[in-house]
């Protein structure tokens, strides 16, 4: 409620930060990387810039039903007839996930792959020429599970890091962040929100939350399109250090957060177990 209330009164202007991730969470089996990365939106912007990736989406589906346009349902008896014949349970929003996107799975599998390639490059300048501030931890899971007899989870571990480097960047600004992430299982929910809780109370390790308010705020991608923007940037991060593909990363490089033109956005965790002499 706190939050609301600021806004309403004009004291501060309010951040979301949009988490997704790439790579699994499996300390012993997968991806060597896990990235969580988030986009870091000013309120009044989120709409607009929601409204480009939701222009994209449109674009897309109006290709893959070869120019056939869906009838206006926006008539209160259409959305009747909607509910009485179960549309609404039936019908699953088209999402933009990279992965999918760039291998050509479905429903993408019908275009070519200078077509897919346009579609990413769309996503990605969207993400270049607005108002964004990435921020991402880069868990090494090998090394991190070397290094501790009960390591903890990179998924909790990079939340924690993202949001310590979150409440750097609202304090420079002087405004309050809420978070929101791409919503898992119900038992992955509620640890998440449970470490989240800690965090708020207790602070990092390193930072007290004094500007990150409110709980964390679990919602599904495909319904949230600023997530989706996510899902791209977090994809590029991961390929470039699982796979050593460094050109979607140039791309966005320099939209992470900076101080005095030090790159600060990025957390790299790559921890080495200590020398025993």
């Amino acid at each position: 409620m706190e939050i609301y209330l600021l806004v309403i009164k004009g004291w501060n202007k309010v951040y979301f930060l949009y988490l997704d991730e790439s790579g699994n969470t499996s300390l012993d089996k997968g991806t060597t990387y896990y990235v969580l990365l988030g986009v870091a939106i000013l309120d009044k912007n989120t709409k607009d810039i929601s409204e480009q990736v939701k222009e994209l989406i449109r674009y897309i589906e109006l290709e893959l039903s070869n120019g056939w346009r869906k009838v206006d349902s926006s008539h209160p008896f259409s959305r009747a007839i909607k509910e009485s014949s179960e549309e609404y349970l039936k019908v699953k929003p088209l999402e933009l996930h990279y992965h999918d996107l760039i291998q050509g799975k479905p429903p993408y599998d019908v275009f070519d792959k200078p077509k897919r390639k346009e579609i990413a490059d769309r996503m990605f300048e969207i993400l270049v020429n607005n108002d964004v501030t990435l921020f991402a931890s880069v868990i090494n899971k090998r090394l991190h599970a070397k290094k501790y007899v009960l390591p903890i989870g990179p998924d909790l571990l990079g939340l924690e890091f993202i949001v310590g480097r979150f409440e750097h960047f609202l304090e420079r600004q002087q405004d309050y962040g809420i978070i929101v992430l791409d919503e898992k299982g119900r038992k992955e929910n509620l640890k998440i929100r449970n470490f989240f809780q800690d965090l708020r109370e207790e602070g990092t390790g390193f930072k007290k939350l004094d500007k990150v308010i409110e709980s964390i705020f679990l919602t599904p991608s495909e319904y949230t399109y600023s997530i989706q923007l996510a899902d791209f940037a977090a994809y590029a991060v991961f390929s470039k250090f699982e796979h050593e593909k460094e050109n979607r990363f140039r791309e966005i490089e320099g939209k992470f957060d900076k101080i005095d033109g030090n790159l600060v956005g990025i957390k790299v965790w790559e921890p080495r177990k200590p020398t025993v002499l």
